[in-house]
């Protein structure tokens, strides 16, 4: 899995545009410390609105993390259950090493836009688990492998199952590089962001909304910073989706 994600960042670096030279190094010194406050004040009256109506819609869903996990515990067989196995890994705190090494990598070379990237893919990482370690200390949720159902919840205290720490590494790492390189090679990683995902309902780690929310998290961080980093200005959007006889979500994103 490793060569074909550092295959993959290097083909689409070398496809995608005439690479640009990149400026002094100091920049990524600047973001590491000016891009926290840059984030909380893009946070406006409708993103908050927005994302909150969004973040409700979690609650009738939640409903269905019972069954959801129940049926997931059985997707361990065969190549799938080993692609599971696989993109489980994505998620630990150790996978960290692998965008650092391709920002190491990146120093090595004098191309501006493939720097950015492999910087913001170490970045989003770190700063989207900011919120969801947050989330998980406030609102200790238990886990399914725990017995005591999907809207058992100790605050302060307890477990810590929302939001799904690996689906937001998984999700805010590869998102980064669909998001500075849109292409198919790119949006072919999503597929292993998503396997990571459902490795932890496999598991019993987490339950369906814990993933969601996780996905939604990476997605949205590597997204602003990404746009940041770029100079263009975010138009992200979480919205509810009600209609006769389904409930869920949509992500409205602008590239």
């Amino acid at each position: 899995m490793g060569l074909f994600l550092c295959l993959s960042v290097l083909t689409a670096d070398v496809s995608f545009g005439q690479a640009q030279p990149a400026p002094s190094r100091k920049r990524f010194l600047q973001w590491a410390y000016q891009d926290a406050g840059a984030w909380v004040n893009s946070i406006d009256r409708q993103r908050v609105l927005r994302s909150a109506a969004g973040v409700a819609i979690l609650i009738p869903l939640s409903f269905l993390d019972e069954d959801i996990s129940e049926r997931a515990a059985s997707w361990d067989k065969g190549l799938f259950g080993d692609f599971l196995d696989g993109a489980n890994n994505l998620g630990e705190p150790i996978a960290l090493l692998f965008p650092a090494s391709i920002f190491a990598l990146s120093l090595f070379t004098d191309n501006a836009r493939f720097q950015d990237a492999a910087f913001t893919g170490i970045q989003a990482p770190l700063y989207a688990n900011m919120l969801t370690f947050m989330t998980k200390y406030t609102l200790g949720r238990a886990r399914p492998e725990e017995g005591q159902g999907a809207h058992h919840f100790d605050l302060f205290g307890g477990s810590t199952a929302f939001p799904s720490g690996h689906a937001t590494t998984a999700f805010a790492f590869l998102t980064t590089w669909v998001f500075y390189y849109p292409s198919v090679v790119t949006y072919s990683l999503l597929v292993i962001a998503v396997g990571t995902a459902i490795a932890r309902l496999q598991r019993q780690k987490h339950w369906f909304t814990d993933i969601v929310a996780g996905s939604f998290n990476g997605t949205a961080m590597a997204y602003f910073l990404s746009r940041h980093h770029q100079g263009k200005r975010s138009n992200l959007s979480l919205n509810p989706a009600i209609g006769p006889g389904h409930v869920g979500m949509t992500m409205s994103i602008s590239f």
